[in-house]
C-alpha cells in the first residue's frame, strides 16, 4: 500500500465514528442537568440570597462548582463537540 496511491484504501469506521458525538452528548447533558440542579439550589424559597447571574462567591465547591464547570470543562466539551 506505501508504494502507490491507488492502493490507499482504510475503514470510514462510520459505526465508531457516530457513537463518540453521542458519547459526549451525554456527558455535556449530564453536565447542563447539573448547573441546573445549582441554579434551582440557589433559588429555593428561604435559601441566603444568591445572585445566580454571577459565579462570585459559589458555595458549590470544587469538584462541582458553577465556576468550575461553566470555565473549564464545559468549554473543552463543547469545543471538541462542534468540530
Amino acid at each position: 500500500m506505501a508504494s502507490d496511491q491507488t492502493f490507499f484504501i482504510v475503514r470510514k469506521l462510520g459505526a465508531l465514528n457516530s457513537r463518540v458525538p453521542s458519547s459526549l452528548q451525554n456527558e455535556i447533558v449530564e453536565l447542563e442537568e447539573r448547573l441546573d440542579f445549582m441554579d434551582r439550589e440557589y433559588s429555593k424559597p428561604g435559601e441566603p440570597d444568591v445572585n445566580n447571574g454571577s459565579l462570585r462567591d459559589d458555595p458549590f465547591v470544587e469538584p462541582d462548582s458553577r465556576n468550575k464547570l461553566v470555565r473549564e470543562i464545559l468549554p473543552q466539551k463543547l469545543a471538541k463537540y462542534s468540530m
